[in-house]
């Protein structure tokens, strides 16, 4: 297990107008799995290169626990880049992808014989040495490419975007084989992702990442509950911005005097909150809305309306959001345990 330290990486590629890495920051800690998130083209498979030295920063430092490594090549690192396409090797069948690296390293045949049978056991393929790349399934070749990093127990493993090429339903077999193998090998894992959910579900914290710089980093949760900015609230699905100010556990806004949850800034600020956290019906903060939209979305129905001169947005199941209809006039109570406010914005 290794404990990684990013600190200050510069980076910007020639040509290009702005950097790809901007003094980015973060630790992690042995053991630990995180998910690097962000939208394409946000810096995060070139942090991801840099980490393993694929390249170099024009700035900054990492740290493999404590020790810079930037004087390493990547052979040297002891971190395995696990890449979005697998890249496995047509020529050779699974058993020999899975084993090269340790071919490479000229450990013994009944060693890599033995680490290659355990791997591909770890990753539920046991039967599949003797098979072609191309005989595989998008899934299976996916577990191919961690079997051949999890065979040199790396004290890193760094995984990129690995399940973008999957469909839905294989996405899910493998966060959850990911997440079993991080946890029974306690190998300290970066993963990078553009998937909101796939961050969330793999990640023991999420980091997000815009425009080269990281922006927020704890529990899924917390980013998606309580974001630091407007931008962070806006990339997880943020719609409902309210001007206002803070006072006394109070927020004065267009649609009245909210009570707040304990512990809110106080001051000029936006007040915040999820869709999916509004209610219908009576109570604490209810406020009168009319409806302008309705649109089905699978499970839940989300319904745009007016008050106070502001345009909310609510999610709700079919049952809830019965009766809503453009014109109509509802009740909705916006929970104060459910409302966040950015200072200053």
């Amino acid at each position: 297990m290794t404990g990684l330290t990013l600190d200050r990486l510069s980076l910007r590629h020639p040509g290009a107008a702005r950097p790809a890495l901007e003094e980015l920051s973060l630790e992690m800690a042995q053991g630990e799995m995180l998910a690097l998130l962000g939208p394409s083209g946000c810096g995060k498979t070139t942090a991801l290169r840099v980490v393993a030295g694929l390249i170099q920063p024009d700035s900054g430092d990492v740290r493999f626990d404590g020790a810079s490594v930037l004087h390493l090549p990547p052979e040297r690192r002891e971190a395995v880049l696990v890449f979005q396409s697998g890249q496995l090797f047509a020529h050779m069948d699974v058993a020999a992808n899975v084993g090269f690296g340790l071919r490479m390293q000229r450990r013994p045949r009944a060693e890599i014989a033995e680490r290659v049978a355990e791997a591909l056991d770890q990753v539920q393929l046991r039967d599949l040495g003797h098979r072609q790349p191309h005989e595989l399934s998008g899934g299976q070749r996916q577990r191919v490419a961690l079997a051949r990093a999890l065979v040199l127990k790396p004290g890193l493993l760094l995984l990129d975007e690995p399940l973008s090429s999957l469909d839905a339903h294989l996405r899910g077999e493998m966060r959850g084989l990911i997440r079993r193998l991080q946890r029974e090998t306690g190998i300290t894992t970066l993963v990078v992702t553009h998937d909101q959910e796939e961050a969330a579900v793999l990640g023991d914290r999420v980091a997000l990442m815009l425009g080269g710089r990281i922006r927020q980093v704890g529990a899924g949760a917390v980013l998606w509950n309580r974001p630091a900015d407007l931008d962070v609230a806006r990339f997880f699905g943020g719609c409902n911005f309210i001007p206002g100010r803070s006072a006394g556990g109070r927020f004065d806004c267009a649609l009245g005097q909210l009570a707040l949850p304990p512990g809110a800034p106080e001051g000029e600020g936006c007040l915040t909150l999820r869709p999916e956290a509004i209610e219908p019906g009576e109570g604490p903060n209810a406020v009168t809305v009319q409806v302008l939209e309705t649109r089905f979305e699978g499970l839940l129905t989300r319904i745009t309306a007016e008050a106070g001169g502001l345009r909310l947005e609510a999610l709700m199941r079919a049952g809830a959001a019965r009766g809503a209809a453009p014109g109509r006039a509802l009740r909705w109570r916006l929970p104060a345990e459910a409302l966040w406010v950015l200072p200053g914005v």
